[in-house]
């Protein structure tokens, strides 16, 4: 295959606080006046300004009461938050090209979401808000009511995200963090609110996980839920092609895009089903998928996508509603695009369980020292670094040797941020899960048994070096780890769904503040 064709193949992954307040002037009548009474006047012209200056720096309207959650108000500052982190999920989405209907250029207030029943995007990321904070709220009163207090790593994850509010702010050139906070959720929040916010859903979030922890299923229970699921958890083997039905993009003198006429765009899109029904005759007289991607190696028209393999409930819809029907190796279908300019050939190859395998693992990063502007550690760098891991492990070797004492190991000389504050620990590797070869071969040795250590040398990633392992154990096949953890959320949340039911939850005039 050419360069130039190489570029074509790809591999699918899958407040506004500004109320116009009046200036009140009240002009004194130019009477004799004692001079008590003057002075009297002029404090309450102070008062007047200062009471005018709070008004509209957003600290009333901030601590309006905006939602009552069963009896206890709250105000809205706090909505603010919710309503922001709410709107951010969908920012992002938006942003990176899923197509939710969301015009980020457009005020939320100002753009339908359900256009029948005359919601718009304001009101759908209100209600969602809300919900998210009831759910929280009532989470948080469950678990003091159970007498469940926020975990020590609750407490310094929470700790941890208000100390990163000092970069955060800094990166987004703001002078302060309350400054930052004031632009991010509104001016009348605070450090210390959102400190509360923050230990509010840390504790409703554990609280939550200890009890879906604490479900427990036979394997027949497994069995019969992923069954019952098998079209979103099966994995979907295919491949497909793309073929663009859109007319080329013309200029004129001036550079102005020339809007194509109705007659050209239709015998753009003529030409792409001939094109697809030629892909489509390919395949089914048994043509290789990369011969046929070679045949049309010049179009840019046409894009080949090979070798996909997927879980159902990761499948664009258009595709999943084809694969999940009852099919033979090697079928294949045309499918339309939603905006109707292009078209897709699928072929479909199969689908199973996933039966593989993963393991959780410890590990003590020792890293190596790396000369300045060099690519990677010299030989004799990285040799230094194995000698400090070998002395470390043997060091741990002679002292209690428990998977227990490895953790304190790794939180003191790990040199790997994402897991050294976790006593090392890496859950569910797999070989999907990307980390490096040497690392994820060690990990999935079949021979490996519990308690086993050893040595593995890191070339690739940011930090160089050598890892000191520890082998925790193997976990079940994927699909019915799958099956075990959907089971447990989808029953973890009709727990919290049942809850939430109970309370009565009611908008105040304070949630007008909320923009």
């Amino acid at each position: 295959m050419s360069a130039s064709r190489e570029k074509k193949v790809r591999q699918q992954a899958g407040g506004e606080l500004t109320e116009k307040q009046r200036k009140a002037q009240e002009e004194t009548a130019k009477s004799k006046r004692n001079g008590v009474l003057y002075t009297v006047i002029g404090a309450v012209c102070v008062l007047a300004v200062i009471a005018l200056l709070v008004w509209n720096s957003g600290f009333f309207q901030g601590r309006a009461a905006a939602v009552s959650i069963d009896g206890k108000n709250y105000p809205a500052a706090d909505v603010q938050y919710y309503f922001t982190q709410t709107y951010n999920q969908y920012y992002m989405q938006a942003r990176y090209g899923m197509d939710i209907g969301l015009d980020t250029g457009v005020a939320l207030k100002e753009q339908m979401y359900d256009a029948e029943n005359g919601v718009t995007w304001y009101d759908h990321v209100m209600d969602e808000a809300i919900d998210s904070m009831t759910e929280s709220s009532v989470l948080e009163k469950a678990a003091k009511d159970a007498g469940y207090t926020l975990s020590a790593e609750g407490k310094k994850a929470v700790d941890d995200d208000m100390k990163s509010l000092v970069s955060t702010a800094a990166n987004y050139n703001y002078s302060s963090v309350s400054s930052y906070l004031k632009a991010a959720y509104g001016k009348s929040m605070t450090k210390a609110r959102l400190r509360s916010i923050l230990q509010r859903n840390k504790l409703a979030q554990e609280y939550e996980e200890q009890y879906a922890d604490s479900l427990t299923y036979t394997d027949e229970e497994v069995e019969a839920y992923y069954a019952e699921h098998a079209d979103e958890y099966d994995v979907y083997s295919y491949e497909y092609f793309f073929i663009d039905g859109k007319p080329e993009a013309k200029t004129d003198s001036a550079g102005n895009t020339v809007e194509a006429t109705e007659e050209v765009t239709q015998q753009a899109l003529e030409e792409a089903q001939e094109k697809a029904d030629a892909i489509t005759a390919k395949l089914n007289a048994g043509a290789e998928g990369s011969a046929v991607d070679e045949e049309y190696e010049e179009d840019s028209k046409v894009t080949y996508y090979a070798a996909q393999k997927n879980a159902g409930n990761m499948i664009w819809s258009l595709f999943s509603d084809w694969l999940r029907e009852e099919h033979q190796a090697g079928d294949t279908t045309l499918l339309i695009n939603e905006a109707g300019d292009g078209f897709y050939v699928l072929r479909y190859f199969g689908r199973e369980r996933d039966e593989s395998v993963s393991a959780d693992v410890r590990h003590v990063l020792v890293a190596a020292e790396q000369d300045e502007e060099a690519e990677e550690p010299t030989q004799e760098q990285y040799d230094e670094a194995k000698a400090k891991a070998e002395k470390l492990l043997a060091e741990w070797q002679a002292g209690s040797a428990t998977e227990e004492s490895f953790a304190e190991l790794a939180k003191k000389e790990s040199a790997d941020p994402g897991s050294a504050e976790n006593g090392g620990l890496y859950e569910k590797v797999s070989a999907s899960t990307g980390f490096i070869e040497e690392f994820t071969n060690w990990t999935l040795d079949p021979a490996r048994k519990s308690g086993d250590t050893g040595l593995v040398q890191n070339t690739e990633s940011g930090t160089k070096g050598w890892h000191i392992m520890y082998y925790v154990k193997a976990n079940d096949p994927a699909w019915i780890e799958t099956a075990r953890t959907a089971k447990r959320d989808a029953e973890g949340h009709e727990w919290v769904h049942a809850m939430t039911d109970k309370v009565t939850v009611e908008r105040l005039s304070g949630l007008s503040n909320v923009k």
